[in-house]
């Protein structure tokens, strides 16, 4: 099945999805610069703008979207230095901004970009600074908890069950595999050794772990053939 490629709500440039409790599927539509859901059936059911509340009026970017525990959408646009909040009908409901491993916070228009987002297995939100190469660790509600320094850009973040991060850089380069105080443990290189791949999306999964407790990690290379390969969480292809 395929869906989002007809009618007037067609994806332009779909970046990112979430799916809901109740199956919906949100994606992130960069180009049109809205969130569109459809049903689990690819139905298209209806779209909501980013550009509201601390951002109104501004041009917008969607770019990652995660949904919560709490049942809520968590969305950086890349045009905006916040990560934004919404209910499943789309309905802005609050927002945040990061906090650097120096405690600089960059809660200002212009101030910096935001791209990778994920949530780990504390319920924590872990936000990807690109412009100033960090993760912002937050609570549910927002609150700022810890910074990670990172040496690469953080186009895509994804969380282990175990508590180590894996982040995707924003330009061609390996994934690294690094811990909660940002130590880098490892670093997952394409399959024949190409440098130039472009590793840009990042999903873990459990249920097609074939080595026990240990996630599977699945990386979507933007060159290269365009292929996705699969990981153990410790970098094993």
């Amino acid at each position: 099945m395929e869906f989002g490629n007809v009618g007037n709500e067609k994806l332009i440039t779909a970046l990112d999805v979430g799916v809901t409790p109740t199956r919906d599927i949100a994606v992130t539509d960069l180009s049109a610069a809205k969130v569109k859901i459809f049903n689990a059936d690819g139905a298209f059911q209806s779209a909501f703008n980013v550009n509201v509340g601390v951002d109104a009026g501004r041009s917008s970017n969607p770019f990652c979207i995660q949904v919560g525990p709490d049942n809520l959408f968590y969305v950086t646009d890349h045009s905006s230095p916040f990560v934004k909040i919404f209910d499943f009908q789309g309905t802005y409901k609050r927002y945040f901004h990061t906090v650097s491993p120096d405690n600089v916070a960059y809660n200002t228009h212009g101030s910096s970009t935001l791209r990778g987002l994920t949530i780990n297995s504390k319920h924590q939100i872990l936000a990807g600074n690109i412009t100033h190469k960090f993760i912002s660790c937050h609570s549910l509600d927002g609150t700022h908890l810890s910074s990670i320094k990172l040496t690469i850009q953080p186009h895509s973040l994804a969380a282990t069950s175990k508590g180590n991060i894996l982040v995707s850089p924003y330009s061609t380069g390996g994934v690294q595999i690094i811990d909660e105080a940002g130590t880098v443990l490892s670093k997952l290189q394409s399959p024949d050794g190409v440098s130039s791949w472009t590793p840009y999306g990042l999903v873990i999964s459990k249920c097609f772990s074939v080595d026990g407790d240990e996630d599977e990690v699945f990386v979507a290379d933007g060159a290269n053939g365009n292929a996705v390969y699969r990981y153990s969480a410790s970098g094993k292809y």
